[in-house]
């Protein structure tokens, strides 16, 4: 990115914290349970966000004037029912886990996973909080 921006020019990026995504870290767990593997430390859709590891990307791309603030997102949607749907039109790694068992033991997977994903279902619907780290920097003078 610092190759590609004018010097003094900005980058801003907005990365999921670790636990950035309760609802997918929750449907990944049950997927990993239904297909007896192991939990494995932050997956890739999280790995900017352990302490730390965004501003030292930057700082190492060699941007100057780094901020990394953290924020979080209200998410909100009818049902568990809606997350799933969402979750199988958007996740690649949920799809890609899934793609080996049968139809029928992939319908059983995504009925485990609204169920676990009930959890946030309130009166007004389906609600998760999000957390993300916003960074910025600055491109720098070469």
């Amino acid at each position: 990115m610092n190759r590609v921006l004018r010097r003094g020019g900005r980058v801003s990026l907005v990365v999921y914290g670790v636990e950035g995504s309760p609802e997918f870290s929750l449907a990944l767990s049950v997927v990993q349970r239904f297909l007896g593997l192991s939990e494995h430390g932050p997956v890739s859709a999280t790995s900017l966000g352990v302490q730390g590891v965004l501003e030292q990307k930057l700082r190492s791309g060699e941007f100057g004037e780094v901020e990394v603030h953290n924020m979080t997102l209200p998410i909100g949607m009818v049902s568990a029912a809606e997350c799933v749907s969402y979750l199988r039109a958007t996740s690649p790694t949920l799809r890609g886990a899934l793609s080996s068992p049968s139809p029928e033991e992939r319908k059983e997977a995504w009925k485990e996973i609204e169920q676990a994903l009930s959890r946030f279902q309130t009166a007004a619907g389906f609600e998760v909080d999000h957390s993300v780290l916003i960074g910025a920097g600055t491109a720098a003078l070469f």
